[in-house]
């Protein structure tokens, strides 16, 4: 019986013309792979595109079976002359068109269903099949015969089947879609279907067979021709997808700007170097001094520049088997074997040699600096790349520290530092409601004696620690936000007392950069003055020079606010910073205190005094008020009061109090001296 079955579908498929079933396997496989290719393109597109990719896919689907079609029925039928209705035909090719969007548009948008492949491919089968039997019919109409009835249903079955296969090899999940496999299976899905189908038709005559071979021709050149564009169009859409997928890895591993390496390449090297028995190596952080003030004051763009320059410096360092990386900002990573001890820190020191020296810029020469903390495998505790880099954070942040220009080695002594000021942080946010934070306030007199006002200074008297310095506890406020509610918690306070006070008496307190930035602050301010009843005038606030650079435009007409509603204004700190005299213009200061290190540095050190005078003269041209910090000998006070400075604080003149004792003190210091300040249970006699 099988045999006999097997007889007989060889026959069903012999032809009686081999030129033309070439032709029509040609036309199928074309017409298959590009059904295959533009269904592949349309499930990599995005869902709400995919329609676009339909409206190409339904025309060619169907385009490629009737094109078949025609070919089967002039190779299987020898003889055969048809239709004198061409119209009838046309018909049948649109309606194909529309009974192949189902099944494919369930492909194109539902490719994970659980039952798309079944739904899909056994649609698209009955599409084929569908499209044979009514091409039949339609020469039937003209007078054609049918085909034979019992070939009917083992074609649709093949089709069916070979058209599931297809839909599975285009939708597979976890994988990119089949090219070659789809377009076999569609290829026999529509080649099984047609020659099949044609077993027992019976030819007619009649009609004009010229027009069905130049109609059928026109058809396949199209078809073939596009299935030509559609290889081209695949290879070159791979491989801009390639090169894509490789500009892609190569931005996601490496910096934009200095085309370095970044962390996840770094972690990977330090993981290899990690696993090699016996290897020695040490991970360098670095970090730009003072890049942010340049990056500041002269853009982003002397920034990148500096940044090129840096990464061509730390580039000349490198040997082969290093890895440099940016970590983002200014902050840099090196990766070394060192197979000596010792080899770590003289790269250490070539780093920070490297960078001291001038960067050259159309700015001007530019001295910046590089701190570097480094950590040595084995031997760290860590163990992971991540927890191997952040040691080396650590010892960073001591480097900076200890002032520019530094190297640290980490030490598991770090670890346990670092621990104590994460436990700090958190009982910092509870401080105020425990009630451990407190004002104390540090005269500021004028060069003849007479008290002008207080500067605000914030006391931490800590539950288990007792007394941490504000040097220690602000800087990590800054970075967790708590200096929001510190600042707010000091201007209340500080302007609540300086209601008691004289009229005459401003207080002075400290705003951080972080407090600047932030949204609110002046309204903030003008709801406490409004609540204590303070005159705006009686407040100055204090900004480091620092601060002033930092997003210059926006602080400029903050800044100018405040003027503007009567608050005074003082530049901190000034002179240790990049100093900018249009600032000094825009910004409405009224004051300028000099630094205590220039104060400190009088003695014996005659460029300290000039720079001093400099200063006192450079606020004196801007109608500036200038005052010293840090007096704390009578050899300073003498020589600030010769050098014209306005006013003086210091530890020789009183030492911070509590707010309790400062009117007992206003009452014996509220008198002018010639020469020297009143002799005081705070200070000391000239």
């Amino acid at each position: 019986m099988i045999q006999t079955m097997i007889e007989q579908a060889g026959r069903w498929f012999v032809p009686h013309n081999f030129l033309l079933t070439g032709l029509a396997l040609l036309v199928a496989g074309a017409g298959a792979y590009l059904i295959a290719v533009l269904a592949a393109r349309g499930l990599a597109a995005s869902p709400g595109r995919r329609w676009i990719w339909l409206l190409l896919l339904a025309p060619n689907f169907a385009a490629t079976i009737w094109a078949t079609h025609f070919i089967v029925l002039l190779a299987t039928l020898p003889g055969l002359f048809f239709f004198q209705a061409f119209y009838h035909t046309a018909l049948f090719l649109l309606a194909a068109m529309a009974v192949a969007v189902p099944p494919l548009g369930l492909m194109l948008l539902y490719p994970r269903g659980r039952f798309t492949p079944l739904l899909a491919g056994a649609g698209m089968g009955l599409t084929i099949g569908g499209m044979r039997f009514s091409g039949m019919s339609a020469m039937g109409f003209c007078g054609a015969a049918g085909c034979a009835t019992h070939a009917g249903p083992l074609a649709m079955a093949l089709g069916g089947w070979f058209a599931i296969l297809a839909v599975r090899m285009l939708t597979r999940p976890g994988g990119k879609p089949h090219l070659a496999r789809a377009t076999l299976a569609l290829a026999a899905a529509i080649c099984s279907v047609q020659f099949i189908a044609s077993h027992g038709a019976a030819p007619l005559s009649g009609g004009n067979p010229q027009a069905v071979a130049i109609l059928v021709s026109f058809v396949s050149g199209v078809l073939l021709f596009a299935a030509f564009l559609a290889a081209g169009m695949d290879r070159k859409l791979a491989l801009m997808s390639q090169v894509q997928a490789e500009a892609l890895n190569y931005f996601a591993t490496h910096d934009e700007l200095t085309r370095l390496a970044n962390r996840r390449p770094l972690y990977e090297g330090v993981a290899r170097l990690q696993r090699q028995p016996g290897q020695r190596f040490a991970l360098l952080y670095i970090d730009i001094d003072r890049f942010k003030s340049i990056n500041s004051l002269f853009g982003h763009a002397t920034g990148d520049k500096l940044l090129l320059q840096a990464t061509r410096r730390l580039r000349a360092l490198l040997a082969p088997g290093d890895m440099l990386a940016r970590l983002g900002g200014d902050e840099f990573a090196l990766l070394r074997p060192v197979p000596e001890s010792g080899q770590e820190i003289t790269l250490a020191e070539h780093i920070v040699q490297a960078m001291a020296a001038p960067f050259r810029l159309a700015e001007g020469p530019m001295r910046i600096g590089a701190s570097v903390g480094l950590v040595v495998w084995p031997g760290a505790v860590a163990e992971s790349p991540e927890a191997l880099l952040g040691q080396a954070d650590m010892a960073l942040a001591q480097a900076k520290q200890r002032g520019g220009g530094q190297i640290c080695l980490y030490t598991p002594e770090m670890s346990t530092h670092i621990a104590l000021r994460r436990q700090l942080e958190r009982d910092l946010g509870a401080a105020i409601a425990r009630g451990e934070m407190f004002l104390h306030f540090q005269p500021l007199c004028a060069a003849n004696g007479m008290p002008r006002g207080f500067e605000a200074l914030l006391r931490w008297k800590h539950h288990e620690r007792g007394m941490i310095s504000p040097v220690e506890f602000i800087p990590f406020a800054e970075r967790s936000g708590h200096i929001h509610a510190i600042g707010m918690f000091v201007l209340e306070q500080a302007c609540r007392a300086a209601t008691a006070w004289p009229d005459d008496l401003r207080v002075a307190v400290n705003i951080s950069a972080v407090q600047l930035g932030g949204e609110g602050l002046f309204d903030t301010i003008k709801e406490i003055l409004s609540r204590t009843g303070l005159p705006p005038n009686r407040l100055e606030l204090e900004i480091t020079e620092s601060t002033l650079i930092e997003d210059a435009g926006r602080v400029s007409k903050l800044l100018r606010d405040m003027h503007d509603y009567g608050l005074q204004l003082a530049i901190d700190d000034f002179g240790t910073g990049y100093s900018n005299l249009s600032h000094l213009r825009d910004f409405r200061a009224g004051r300028l205190k000099i630094d205590r290190s220039f104060i400190s540095g009088l003695r014996g050190d005659s460029g300290a005094a000039s720079i001093i005078r400099a200063i006192a003269g450079l606020g004196h041209a801007l109608n500036m008020q200038v005052l010293a910090e840090g007096v704390e000998t009578e050899s300073e006070l003498r020589l600030v009061r010769a050098m014209l400075c306005d006013e003086v604080q210091g530890y020789y003149l009183a030492r911070p109090m509590p707010e309790a004792e400062i009117l007992p003190w206003l009452a014996q210091a509220r008198r002018p001296l010639p020469h020297a300040l009143a002799l005081t249970e705070y200070g000391h006699s000239v």
